[in-house]
């Protein structure tokens, strides 16, 4: 009797505590930090082509794997200031599916596309350095403070406060900027 109360006991615990490991990155003072669950490498900074009329935060493009991969300076579109280049700056690699209606019927007539594909996107940020695991269930309950989309729930650490921030919000603006090709150089 004692043991499946605390096999029940373990099951609401375990099913109440849903922890997310998320990688954190600095910009100036402040932490910031994204789920790992879409990040599928961090690799050390490379020389990124740039794009002509591109918004400030589009950094440019740089060849992964054969991929034209567009890259957000998170530096630049938060701060409004460029990323410092230094050691622990680092472009983390995400899946970014693409999901613009009109970028999927322009192309649509061409076989080699797959609108349900993932595209790497690249996320510039400084001091890509560490990880840290968050309660998610705490994560959601947490109040907002930002209107700006991207910028998701605060939550504390021991040295502080973390911003989380959601790429996903801008990875339309990058899709239209028409930065994604069908994966050719």
């Amino acid at each position: 009797m004692i043991e499946s109360i605390m096999i029940a006991e373990l099951a609401f615990l375990r099913n109440s505590f849903q922890l997310m490991l998320l990688l954190l990155f600095q910009l100036g003072e402040n932490r910031y930090a994204i789920d790992t669950a879409d990040v599928v490498e961090i690799v050390p900074m490379v020389l990124l082509t740039k794009i002509p009329a591109a918004p400030d935060h589009i950094a440019g493009v740089f060849n992964y794997h054969s991929s034209i991969v567009p890259v957000i300076d998170l530096s630049q579109l938060i701060r409004g200031t460029p990323c410092q280049t230094c050691y622990s700056t680092r472009i983390v690699i995400v899946n970014a599916a693409i999901v613009n209606a009109a970028i999927v019927s322009s192309v649509a007539a061409d076989d080699r596309f797959d609108r349900h594909a993932a595209q790497p996107l690249g996320l510039m940020a400084e001091r890509v350095t560490e990880t840290v695991k968050a309660d998610a269930n705490r994560l959601e309950s947490a109040q907002k403070v930002s209107q700006v989309s991207y910028l998701g729930e605060p939550f504390l650490d021991e040295q502080g406060m973390i911003q989380q921030v959601h790429w996903r919000h801008f990875v339309l603006e990058a899709q239209q900027a028409v930065l994604f090709t069908n994966g050719e150089n």
